[in-house]
């Protein structure tokens, strides 16, 4: 679904309660509100969940500028359109960068905070994955299998290249296309990959933080900068789950939120 009137493309699951706060979805790098279909399903028994995709990402308007205040704007803004008071707001790697950044500088709009696997650090974003989907000529492929078989070339695990695949579009020629803006997420690595919060931001909310233990996008460090921030901290450790911690952790991620 995507309304005209909101600045992010919005992937909606109703729940036929809703007496709960609604729950927001921010995706994480070269991802979009599709990556949380199975999952959303699943949290929409209890919650209306509104899963969204990042500017630059998915559906989403493009733009030159991909900073964190870019991105918490666009996300105040969803929420003063949809007239949320308040929501529980899941961010999973740079969608959980951006969810932090959002509870400390609008604490009263979040109702619970879920931050997965991610830190609030510096980091450098893998551009490799940009690199490969630029590499390949899509004018000369007509059937998304074409596609698959080239990215194999450059990506050989099936479930990271079904992942980059899920940015795959034609246009109204039907040509192939990718959805993210290449350009500009490469040209903001640095932004990207930067530090999210200041040493004032902070929020005293209850926040819940979901790493996966085959992960190593957090560190043991980590613990302590994230309790400097998040002083309602509860840490979640999925010991068989990667990064996706939301696919990952199957039934215990759900159980957990639910």
């Amino acid at each position: 679904m995507s309304d005209s009137s909101t600045p992010l493309h919005l992937f909606v699951r109703e729940s036929g309660d809703h007496t709960h706060p609604p729950l927001v979805i921010l995706h994480g790098f070269l991802g979009s509100s599709r990556n949380w279909g199975s999952v959303a399903r699943k949290l929409a028994e209890k919650y209306w969940v509104l899963a969204t995709d990042l500017r630059n990402h998915g559906r989403s308007p493009q733009s030159d500028s991909m900073t964190f205040a870019d991105c918490v704007d666009d996300v105040k803004l969803l929420f003063d359109e949809l007239k949320l008071e308040k929501a529980i707001l899941i961010g999973h790697s740079l969608g959980g960068k951006v969810a932090m950044r959002f509870a400390c500088e609008h604490p009263e709009r979040v109702e619970e905070l879920f931050v997965l696997d991610i830190a609030p650090r510096e980091y450098q974003p893998d551009m490799g994955y940009i690199d490969a989907l630029n590499q390949l000529d899509l004018g000369i492929m007509d059937r998304r299998s074409d596609v698959d078989e080239a990215l194999s070339d450059i990506v050989a695990d099936d479930a990271t290249r079904a992942f980059l695949l899920t940015n795959l579009r034609r246009n109204e020629n039907h040509e192939f296309y990718w959805l993210p803006n290449l350009s500009v997420l490469k040209r903001e690595r640095k932004t990207i990959g930067g530090v999210p919060l200041t040493k004032d931001h902070t929020f005293d909310g209850p926040t819940k933080w979901v790493v996966g233990g085959q992960s190593d996008y957090v560190k043991k460090s980590d613990t302590a900068l994230m309790k400097k921030h998040f002083t309602d901290l509860e840490q979640h450790v999925f010991k068989k789950a990667g990064h996706n911690v939301h696919i990952d952790g199957g039934q215990d991620f759900i159980d957990l939120v639910l």
